[in-house]
């Protein structure tokens, strides 16, 4: 891993190689910026440590939903067992996909993830009111209407 600065108009560009690609053998190089030499400075070195330790993610405008369905056809479909990959593929399009599907993954936060489960659970509980049938057959406590 190597990375070089240079002055670039009135801010600084630092460039560091990040490795091959594996697919074309070509070197990939990631750019930074800054205003000045030490913050260019301050970003390479964040990026060499991350290569180094092997955290570096390259970046990439993949949205989670295109990686979900990469994930389920390379890990999970012909793998598992039809029923449990029917079942993954359920929660993929039902939970996951209608709220995070669209958020780019390098940009995908612990928020996000809170938010669309807690609008899941506020969806679930306005669910258990208005389904009778369900009301019939469970807890006598639940039935009156409290939410637990």
């Amino acid at each position: 891993m190597r990375g070089s600065i240079r002055r670039h108009g009135k801010a600084w560009q630092g460039r560091v190689d990040v490795g091959l690609d594996p697919q074309t053998s070509k070197r990939k190089i990631t750019y930074v910026k800054g205003n000045t030499k030490k913050a260019c400075q301050e970003q390479i070195a964040e990026i060499v440590a991350k290569v180094t330790g092997g955290e570096y993610v390259d970046p990439s405008k993949t949205t989670l939903g295109e990686w979900l369905d990469t994930w389920f056809e390379t890990a999970i479909d012909g793998v598992k067992r039809p029923r449990t990959a029917q079942r993954y593929r359920g929660i993929i399009d039902r939970h996951l996909k209608p709220g995070l599907g669209d958020v780019v993954l390098q940009k995908l936060q612990a928020v996000n993830i809170e938010v669309t489960t807690s609008r899941a659970h506020s969806r679930a509980r306005r669910c258990y009111f208005t389904m009778p049938s369900f009301r019939r057959h469970s807890n006598p406590q639940r039935a009156r209407g409290s939410c637990v």
